[in-house]
């Protein structure tokens, strides 16, 4: 794998916020004396820097863990580590978490390079549940979604359980539904996906509703209310 190929696939990894061992595993392949003082800043530029990053960063405890994983790959190839990395590790070890730092934010690159960013708690129950981070449950169904476009284009779309909004922000984004609506039970879930929404500056080709449905006790009344709300009437397609 070449230098470019490899801090692309790490400037990935970091705004995944995958794993930092991870993440930083694929530098393993680089021989050391390619880890030199440019590359390590063109490192920090697609990572801490990257444009994506700046405006909507990971949580403090990730940009930490990847700052220490990354130093400890450079020093344990007995490499010398460049100032603005122990600078910047410093400055993220010295902050004081605030009421906020259960939430970070999360960037899935797609292949075209267009990207989704998501608000998403780092601890796997926040609040009384567990929808407040992707599940790899939402990314299979999103690569279901992707691979069978021609089912939901033009489609007025439900998605039961719909957590931050991974599945349906891929869904509007990449297969062109009529309307989608985001429905979930809890009040912190809707808020978050509201912002996610936001986030992501979805365009007014496709019609966006968030609905609170309690769909473990979801009954006929229930779930018809909520197909009543999507924009342009009666769900055509229910996904979750």
């Amino acid at each position: 794998m070449t230098k470019h190929k490899t801090v692309s696939a790490l400037s990935k990894r970091f705004l995944a916020c995958t794993s930092t061992r991870d993440a930083v595993k694929c530098l393993e392949a680089l021989p050391s004396d390619v880890l030199d003082e440019q590359l390590q800043q063109i490192i920090l530029n697609e990572t801490l820097f990257h444009e994506v990053s700046k405006k909507f960063p990971a949580a403090l405890s990730y940009r930490r863990s990847f700052l220490k994983a990354l130093i400890t790959l450079l020093e344990s190839s007995g490499l010398e580590v460049i100032d603005d990395i122990y600078s910047i590790y410093g400055e993220l070890v010295a902050t004081v978490e605030d009421g906020n730092a259960q939430f970070g934010y999360v960037t899935y690159v797609m292949d075209d390079l267009s990207h989704i960013t998501l608000k998403e708690s780092k601890a796997l129950v926040l609040g009384g549940t567990t929808g407040l981070t992707t599940w790899v449950a939402a990314k299979y169904l999103s690569e279901w979604c992707l691979a069978n476009k021609e089912l939901l284009r033009g489609k007025r779309i439900l998605e039961l359980g719909c957590g931050v909004g991974f599945t349906g922000l891929t869904v509007c984004k990449r297969c062109s539904p009529a309307s989608y609506t985001f429905s979930d039970c809890h009040d912190v879930v809707l808020d978050t996906v509201r912002a996610n929404v936001n986030v992501n500056g979805l365009r007014g080709d496709v019609q966006v509703h968030i609905e609170g449905l309690d769909w473990e006790d979801a009954s006929r009344f229930n779930v018809r209310r909520a197909e009543r709300s999507a924009p342009g009437g009666h769900a055509e397609k229910a996904v979750g």
